[in-house]
């Protein structure tokens, strides 16, 4: 049988120009997807453009980015870093560090079970709470320290915010 007579419902071979053209396309489909997932995920920083601003203290032009003048801003971590002191010295004055113990037991251990829902979480995602909070008059004891997921330490926290705010 010549070429002219051959069946029409026989499968046609794929030439070997039509065969590399299939890989080009396949391989440009799969360069869009690689893009594609690259531009979802964000592999470009963002860009962020800092401003100056006026001084929060005395109305000055700042440096960009900054919320206080040079000035402004040395007396205002002065009062900060002097405030967080005395206030964490006093609220640990309460109690004998059971916080710190705890933490350093999970981190020994690897991770601990969180005291709200019950799943075991290694040491990195969990948080050290104290069930009646230090600024509500509770201590830093033994029985007023449980281990929490970040989640659940981040959900309990947000509520108590709240629930300070409505009052």
């Amino acid at each position: 049988m010549d070429d002219h007579t051959a069946p029409h419902n026989a499968p046609e071979e794929p030439t070997k120009a039509s065969d590399g053209a299939e890989r080009i396309t396949q391989s440009i489909l799969d360069d869009i997807d690689a893009i594609g997932q690259i531009m979802l995920t964000g592999w470009m920083p963002p860009l962020t453009v800092r401003l100056p601003r006026p001084c929060l203290d005395c109305g000055v032009l700042t440096e960009p980015g900054k919320s206080r003048c040079a000035a402004h801003q040395r007396i205002a971590r002065k009062g900060w870093v002097g405030n967080t002191v005395a206030n964490r010295r006093a609220r640990m004055a309460t109690g004998d560090g059971a916080a710190a113990r705890l933490r350093a037991k999970v981190k020994r251990e690897g991770g601990a079970v969180c005291a709200s829902c019950g799943e075991f979480y290694p040491a990195p995602l969990i948080e050290i709470d104290h069930p009646v909070r230090l600024g509500d008059g509770g201590q830093d004891i033994d029985s007023n320290v449980v281990p929490m997921d970040r989640r659940c330490h981040s959900a309990k926290t947000a509520r108590e915010n709240r629930a300070d705010n409505q009052t």
